[in-house]
């Protein structure tokens, strides 16, 4: 048998049972009738969330005939109602708030609110001096009871949020029958208007609660402050109702504007349909003024409690300073978080659903699914049904309290129109913005859209204040809210900028059609900063979990490594405002920037990877799982670093043919054939985004003229982000192209890669060659000007040394690790010897050679002097558009052509190398540039190790000594049989085809070299002779004179005929005759030391008139002097890079270390590090113990060498780092 009911004591059943006839009693109120006796027994009375349903059934009908007396006895019976609704409040319960809303609850609320805050009925606003029904009714019980009626609607619209919901068609049918928004908006406004203008807001809120509540008796005096503490908790919960029918649901804000963008309409129909029902219901007059006049009175609280003015100037009659907390005014400093935020975000919600401008503004590259240029932003009309259902309910209960005389006005005109358009909507809730300082994602994304959807003038006035108050400063707590995705867009918004001065015309745009103000104005407010602070967030990016549905929500998560990667993605790469950075802003910011990039990546790469998602840029609703987040980050930087060279590389083929460069930088249709840029950044998008346009790109980046300090400073801040993030690169890439790794490849054919895994390889090895092919030149100008010491370095004491050497000097280093790293030297031979990946041209030709190449292995490999790969290899899965191999992925695509891919990819454009072709073979003459040698040394590996081939057998045609013309034809044959065996004819034929005779010179002779090493070998093992014995008769080794070929080329192709030392006729053609494009070239490791100890040194004089100021005002005080000099000092000291290389500290706001800040090297005072781990490392691991000035110093008078390790140089020093400061 199931467990019986525990009985109630004798005195509770006493109390149940009154209850219940207290009830029953109350049911039967009639319109007249006075029960205001009846509170103090239902104070007393238990609890009614723990009865059944028979007491909450009777509650529900009791609230129901109380509050239908209201108004006939002029609110005696309000205390009564107000003890019901509390309970009701309290319970919570699902099955009760469902019965109130099918009971018609909500017309009762309408008729009450249409009888308050009137005279006589009327529409003129003040208190009622008639003894009329309904008009009688104290200031202080009307304001009780509309604080009551918006407490009660808000508990419940929250309460059917429960599992028993009723439908929203429900709620939405039940709010436009009663009118109620439009009745309780009016009533507080007319009650508000009510007040004298002097109210303080200086009333007791506790006390206005237990009003509302029905804890006391309502005031019936003459007490403003008081009302005007329970009217401010009634804007309160019509800010909450409002609040809370918009934001009921997880709807992305793009789902609730008026003219959604298409792909929401699409992806989010029922959402949308919400917000249509919705809208009407928002777009009265009253919850328009409601909303204008509760942002004001929040606005003057605040201002109140700080003891200053607001920054509104909109002051509309009943707009009283907001009540909202306990703590006495006027306090600076008060807080007023809870009520003025909940008012802030009613106000957005409500003008994100109802208010429109005059169109949609066009921004450049606008992502796939967005809203076209000059489309209308207006929602459709309502239909006849609907607008006559809205008069008839409207007349039904009282349509007074709706018309536009019954509202108060604002002083010296009236309330805009409703619904309030963009204008004024913008100019409210700015002013509101700096006022209260509480920040919303929601109220951002009114701000956004709205200023897209003003006139152009009117836009652009208001972007530098959008910009430097709103949305810069909001970068970092934004981070997890969909931030990124709008900010990224109206940085590519595209309004003219206002004229410079009263009557001046606007600047010209120049060559390009591109308006980059808005980019302008983000630069200017300081966008890059708040962006590497938002970068510098260990705990986002070790969050996995973030919100992936969608790169824009109105509820607010925590950020993550999702929304960090979003924002790189939409704010940094896709917008344009890297270019922009580059050339225009302050250089020290992007310094940092470059920094806390790579820092993050070396971060990452001490975690396990993680798969990760990110939102795509180039869609409007898109987000893929395309990778690891430390495999992503690397992918957008290595976007980014393409981005920078390409537009480099135009705006030097632009200074050397100004025809053709200003046909490509003006991006008509047809003006260039080429499409070798933005390669891997449009393969970083869905198939389905929008390709990135390239002439918004070169306006971006303001395409300067060769030699402006703009162009000057793109090309030293491009020099420092190759330092930074290549070799972070390296060691990617060899992770994502299968085999790699591993040491070699798998007999046959190697695994095809996808279009991202190519195109990121390509990038690398671009990169590569820039900083090969320079140094190149440096080391063969050194050659040619005969300077002592083939290394560059002068030798000669008392000598000044030649500024050739000096130039190679600063290249050395640098070449030697690159060209040292196993990284690049498997991917150059990856790539030499399977031109099938990246040239499908050739694919045909190299057939069956391709099935006959050999594994090179790291056991035959030549060992480089470097350390080995990490272990951490990060498998990346493919993307939804990348799974195709790199055949397919060169075949043309549709569009304007700027997609990966293309006819460029074999060189159709005759310029001999500016497609995926030509980036390879340029970057493999720029390595055997360098190290030819290593080429022969895969040659001759691939030979001894492979079957020999039997079309041609090496030993047999070079053996002993040859000599006439049957020698030589064996040479030759030799030479053939030993590339193919090696693997490299395919790319001897392309080289051939494309022009490239230099690069076939190369591979000729590093055959020929290989062969001579075969020779040798094979006669020291037939004559039994030991390794390194030299075999008599045999020729010398040849030498490789192909690299002084590949020099002369670079000369050609970087410096054009004046330095190549060629003719004006041929000078800049290759060996088919075709045009040479003119190169452009990276800065060498020291000149851009050079430039970022400037940009930092002149960044800190900057600021030091300022630093100045204030440390002259401290010094006036007591012993102020010293502390001054010293203040002003260290103000004038320039910010330093961490000295550590292999930095990855993310604490602090930037990467730059602050002058007296981090630790300093007590050696040699020069080295600065962010903290002291980064010191040690440094010092244990990165050579500062060898190469610390302080140390060689402190050896050379002892005449010994510093020794790494030695006991006596390590301990010492090691004492003198932990000494540091």
């Amino acid at each position: 048998m199931p467990p019986r009911r525990a009985q109630p004591a004798p005195a509770q059943r006493l109390n149940l049972a009154n209850l219940h006839s207290e009830l029953q009693y109350l049911s039967k109120t009639r319109k007249w009738q006075d029960v205001s006796g009846r509170a103090t027994r239902l104070l007393t009375a238990p609890v009614f969330a723990s009865e059944g349903p028979e007491i909450l059934a009777l509650l529900a009908n009791a609230y129901g005939a109380v509050g239908r007396s209201i108004i006939g006895t002029d609110g005696a019976n309000a205390r009564v109602w107000a003890i019901l609704g509390a309970e009701i409040k309290d319970c919570r319960n699902p099955q009760l708030s469902l019965a109130l809303l099918r009971s018609d609850t909500l017309s009762l609320f309408a008729q009450i609110c249409a009888a308050l805050g009137k005279a006589d009925g009327g529409d003129a606003a003040g208190p009622s001096t008639s003894s009329g029904r309904g008009s009688d009714t104290p200031r202080g019980v009307q304001v009780a009871i509309v604080s009551h009626i918006a407490g009660v609607l808000h508990s419940i619209l929250m309460t059917e949020e429960g599992n028993q919901t009723p439908a929203r068609s429900e709620v939405l049918d039940a709010l436009r029958c009663s009118q109620l928004l439009e009745h309780l908006t009016g009533a507080i406004l007319r009650l508000a208007a009510t007040l004298p203008p002097d109210v303080r807001g200086s009333g007791d809120p506790k006390a206005a609660l237990d009003r509302a509540i029905g804890a006391v008796e309502p005031c019936t005096a003459a007490d403003v402050e008081a009302d005007w503490a329970c009217l401010s908790l009634a804007m309160q919960g019509a800010s909450d109702v409002l609040w809370s029918l918009v934001c009921r649901r997880d709807d992305e804000p793009d789902c609730l504007v008026p003219v959604p963008h298409p792909a929401f309409r699409e992806r989010s129909p029922e959402g949308v349909q919400f917000a249509a029902q919705l809208r009407p219901l928002l777009s009265g007059r009253s919850v328009q003024h409601f909303c204008a006049v509760a942002l004001q009175c929040a606005c003057l609280g605040e201002s109140a409690a700080a003891g200053h003015a607001p920054v509104s100037t909109m002051a509309p009659l009943g707009a009283h300073p907001l009540r909202l907390d306990a703590k006495p005014l006027p306090a600076a400093g008060t807080a007023h978080g809870k009520l003025g935020a909940s008012i802030l975000w009613a106000v957005s919600a409500v003008f994100l659903v109802t208010s429109w401008g005059h169109a949609q503004l066009p921004i450049a590259q606008p992502p796939a699914g967005y809203r076209p240029a000059g489309s209308a932003v207006a929602p459709p009309a309502p239909t006849a049904a609907e607008t006559a259902g809205s008069c008839n309910a409207s007349t039904a209960n009282g349509n007074s309290s709706t018309s536009t005389s019954s509202l108060p006005a604002f002083e010296g005109g009236s309330f805009p129109e409703a619904p309030y358009r963009a204008l004024p909507v913008y100019e409210l809730v700015v002013a509101a913005w700096c006022d209260l300082s509480i920040p919303d994602i929601v109220l951002e994304l009114l701000l956004c859209r709205l200023v897209t959807e003003l006139r152009p003038r009117q836009a652009a006035a208001r972007l530098p204040g959008l910009w430097r108050e709103v949305l810069v400063p909001e970068v970092c707590s934004r981070v997890g809210e969909g931030h990124g995705p709008c900010v990224g867009e109206l940085l590519r918004l595209q309004v003219p900028a206002p004229p410079l001065a009263a009557g001046a015309p606007p600047p010209s745009a120049g060559a390009s059609s591109y308006s980059t103000y808005s980019l302008h104005c983000a630069l200017d407010a300081g966008l890059l900063p708040a962006l590497e602070r938002a970068l510098r967030n260990e705990q986002a990016w070790a969050r996995q979990d973030g919100d992936i549905t969608s790169g824009r929500a109105l509820s607010k998560t925590s950020a993550s490594a999702f929304h960090i990667l979003s924002n790189i993605n939409s704010v940094l790469r896709y917008s344009g405002l890297w270019p922009a950075a580059l050339a225009h802003a302050p250089p020290e910011q992007v310094v940092g920037l470059v920094a806390t990039l790579a820092a993050a990546v070396r971060w990452l790469s001490q975690r396990p990877p993680v798969p990760q998602t990110v939102a795509s840029a180039g869609h409007v609703s898109t987000h893929m799982r395309v990778n690891t987040t430390y495999g992503i980050l690397l992918y957008f930087l290595a976007a980014l670093l393409e981005q920078g060279v390409d537009l480099a590389q135009a705006g030097a083929e632009g200074a050397a043919a100004p025809g053709a460069g200003a046909a490509a930088v003006e991006g008509r249709p047809g003006a260039s054939s080429r499409r070798w840029y933005l390669r891997l950044n449009d393969a970083l998008e869905a198939p389905e985004s929008a390709p990135m346009q390239w002439p918004w790109l070169l306006a971006a980046g303001g395409t300067p003229p060769a030699g402006s300090a703009a162009a000057a400073q793109r090309d030293w801040l491009l020099s420092f982000a190759v330092q930074q993030w290549l070799p972070l690169l390296l060691s990617y890439v060899v992770t994502e192209i299968p085999g790699l790794v591993e040491g070699g490849r798998a007999p046959g054919r190697v695994a095809p890669l996808t279009i991202r895994q190519l195109e990121l390889a390509v990038v690398v090895l671009r990169v590569a060659a820039e900083v090969l092919a320079p140094a190149a030149l440096a080391e063969a100008a050194l050659e040619e000007a005969g300077a002592e010491g083939a290394s560059g370095v002068n030798t000669s004491v008392g000598q000044v040394e030649h500024p050739r050497a000096a130039a190679w000097g600063s290249w050395r280093q640098a070449v030697q690790q690159l060209t040292g790293s196993w990284q690049l030297l498997r991917l150059m031979e990856h790539f030499a010897m399977h031109t099938e990946l990246w040239a499908p041209s050739s694919s045909s030709s190299s057939g069956s050679s391709s099935s006959s190449q050999r594994t090179l292995t790291s056991k035959n490999r030549p060992t480089p002097k470097s350390t080995e790969p990490p272990g951490q290899a990060t498998s990346t899965p493919n993307y939804a558009a990348g799974s195709s191999s790199s055949s397919s992925s060169s075949s043309n695509s549709a569009g304007d052509g700027t997609r990966c891919g293309g006819a460029d990819n074999t060189d159709a454009d005759g310029v001999g190398g500016d497609g995926l072709e030509g980036c390879v073979l340029d970057a493999l003459e720029a390595f055997w540039a360098h190290r030819p040698d290593l080429l022969a040394a895969l040659l001759s590996t691939q030979v001894s190790t492979g079957p020999q081939p039997a079309a041609g057998d090496v030993a047999d045609g070079c053996g002993g000594t040859a000599s006439g013309g049957d020698a030589a034809g064996g040479l030759v044959a030799a030479q053939e049989a030993c590339i193919e065996a090696g693997g490299l004819m395919p790319l001897r034929q392309l080289a051939a085809a494309r022009g490239r005779a230099e690069l076939v010179q190369v591979i000729d002779d590093g055959a020929a070299v290989a062969v001579s090493v075969l020779e040798r070998s094979t006669a020291r093992a037939a004559a039994g002779m030991a390794a390194g014995q030299e075999v008599p008769g045999f020729r010398p080794a040849p030498a490789l004179g192909g690299k002084q070929q590949l020099r002369l080329r670079l000369q050609r192709r970087y410096c054009g005929a004046a330095e190549g030392g060629g003719s004006a006729d041929g000078a800049d053609c290759d060996a088919t005759g075709r045009h040479l494009r003119r190169a452009w070239r990276l800065l060498s490791p020291d000149e851009v030391r050079q430039q970022v100890e400037a940009a930092l040194a002149t960044a800190a004089l900057a600021v030091a008139p300022a630093a100045a100021t204030s440390s002259a005002g401290a010094g006036s005080g007591l012993g102020g002097g010293g502390a001054a000099s010293v203040a002003a000092a260290t103000a004038v000291a320039p910010a330093a890079l961490c000295a550590n290389p292999s930095c990855s500290s993310l604490d602090g706001p930037s990467a730059l270390v602050p002058p007296g800040g981090g630790k300093t090297c007590s050696r040699c005072r020069a080295a600065r590090y962010c903290c002291g781990l980064c010191q040690l490392q440094h010092w244990r691991e990165g050579g500062h113990a060898t190469q610390c000035p302080g140390v060689v110093a402190a050896a050379a008078p002892a005449g010994s060498a510093v020794v790494v390790g030695s006991a006596a140089g390590v301990g010492a020093s090691s004492a003198a780092e932990e000494g540091a400061t």
